[in-house]
């Protein structure tokens, strides 16, 4: 018999060695860090339609900075905390960068993730709830993701949960869809708004027909449950033509655009309000 291995601890070891410690745990304290200094931020990642090109809106995407002012990316941190409330304060205060910016852009659609052990906490809800009674807009501009892990555990409160974010306005999107964990009789118990589909599909589509198989099998049950499909990690204009082809209605990835801390649209929206 194989011996037991941790799986969580590996990540959390290995997201430690990345990152330059020894100890895993040294990452959670990084984490802490930036929380408590302001060391937070958000990267926007344009989503775009698969057709004609145009901003359908922007991911919100967590980085922390290092005293050195060296930027982490989340899939650097974020397994080393997905089982603690760092992760719940990390939400929150990508919500709430997003819900500012929202306040000052009352065209422009953002989207934000929601871990699974956030779902449910009252203190992002809060801050949900304050930023849309001060700007109604801000619920309709917002699109919450969840990935689809967490749609296979939804319990009487998260459902809950959920139907309160869509009362305040938001739509709400199934992040990673396909990366097996699927269970297609959750998607008609909670109607979502977006199904995006893993990016694992979505390399090199344009030659790999199993993918392309899978593909169109997903924007076929997208569509009966009237859910715009995004491709994540669309790196070509090849593979963007032929989702196109599929019926995928938008796509993102380097092939589409990166992750910009400071994108221009921020600077000139910040500008017109200072």
């Amino acid at each position: 018999m194989a011996p037991y291995l941790d799986f969580q601890y590996l990540a959390r070891q290995n997201t430690a060695l990345a990152l330059g410690f020894s100890e895993p745990g040294a990452t959670a304290d990084l984490v802490g860090q930036a929380l408590a200094n302001g060391r937070v931020l958000t990267a926007f990642q344009p989503v775009a339609a698969a057709r004609n090109h145009r901003i359908a809106f922007f991911e919100c995407l967590a980085r922390i900075q290092k005293p050195s002012g060296e930027v982490i990316e989340a899939g650097m941190f974020m397994p080393a905390i997905n089982d603690t409330d760092l992760v719940t304060r990390i939400d929150c205060a990508i919500l709430a960068k997003a819900c500012a910016v929202l306040a000052g852009d009352p065209v422009r659609r953002l989207s934000v993730n929601i871990s699974p052990k956030t779902l449910g906490d009252p203190r992002w809800l809060a801050i949900l709830e304050q930023a849309v009674a001060k700007n109604p807009a801000c619920g309709d501009l917002l699109i919450v993701e969840i990935t689809e892990s967490s749609v296979l555990s939804l319990t009487p409160k998260s459902l809950e949960f959920l139907y309160r974010i869509r009362q305040l306005g938001c739509s709400i999107a199934i992040d990673d869809f396909g990366a097996g964990h699927s269970s297609l009789q959750h998607l008609g118990r909670f109607r979502f708004d977006f199904l995006k589909i893993d990016g694992t599909f979505i390399r090199d589509v344009s030659r790999n027909e199993d993918h392309q198989f899978l593909i169109k099998s997903m924007v076929s049950i997208a569509q009966h449950f009237e859910m715009v499909t995004v491709a994540e990690m669309v790196g070509s204009d090849a593979d963007r033509a032929r989702l196109a082809d599929y019926g995928v209605d938008c796509v993102q990835g380097y092939g589409i655009g990166k992750p910009e801390l400071f994108p221009d649209w921020l600077r000139q929206d910040e500008g017109a309000r200072g």
